[in-house]
């Protein structure tokens, strides 16, 4: 068996298997003025990456029995790996709006400020602190934050985030970071617009 060359394939990430003569075959008959068909048309299989080193170990969900048949993979066939999109992360924000958004409140995005070029610098100063001293007051009383499941880091990364014009947030995955995205968006709506 033989590695196989240098990819960009992770553990985890989602994988079509294409049949690279078919595929070929296709894009040779077709005039350049055709509707190209999309690429899904052509998957063979689906499956998951295990492992990549030392070998690409690859678990099939799906494998129809049309390449079971005859030796369709013990034939000299090139087939090709597509990685497909990672859902993951976007199912992980999906989820963590939907713990603290109530679907049937229509927050209306309204511009943030409206400030002209001639306001006055001391007046901007003091109206951003009063505008974090009722961040913090919100996040004193707002009953649903308080019992929110976020750890102590999270929480400052959320005050953090309301209180400062740049906040970094980094970690390694599952520690939260879609979570405290998903409170520090809520909360800055919440904070800072007004419904209708």
């Amino acid at each position: 068996m033989k590695k196989i060359p240098s990819h960009h394939f992770n553990i985890g990430d989602s994988i079509a298997l294409i049949d690279q003569e078919q595929l070929d075959e296709y894009l040779n008959k077709q005039n350049k003025t055709d509707e190209k068909l999309p690429l899904r048309l052509f998957y063979q299989s689906f499956g998951i990456i295990l492992s990549i080193y030392p070998l690409l170990s690859i678990k099939f969900i799906y494998w129809p029995l049309s390449l079971t048949n005859n030796n369709y993979l013990n034939r000299q066939k090139l087939f090709r790996l597509e990685r497909l999109p990672n859902f993951v992360t976007l199912n992980r924000s999906i989820d963590a709006f939907e713990k603290i958004i109530d679907n049937k409140e229509l927050l209306l995005i309204k511009p943030f400020l409206n400030l002209s070029d001639n306001i006055d610098k001391n007046q901007l100063k003091n109206y951003a602190q009063d505008q974090i001293r009722n961040i913090e007051n919100n996040l004193i009383n707002n009953n649903e934050y308080n019992h929110a499941t976020l750890n102590n880091s999270q929480r400052q990364a959320i005050k953090n985030a309301l209180e400062n014009r740049l906040t970094l947030i980094q970690g390694p995955p599952g520690t939260g970071k879609t979570e405290t995205s998903a409170w520090i968006i809520h909360l800055w709506l919440k904070t800072f617009f007004r419904e209708g």
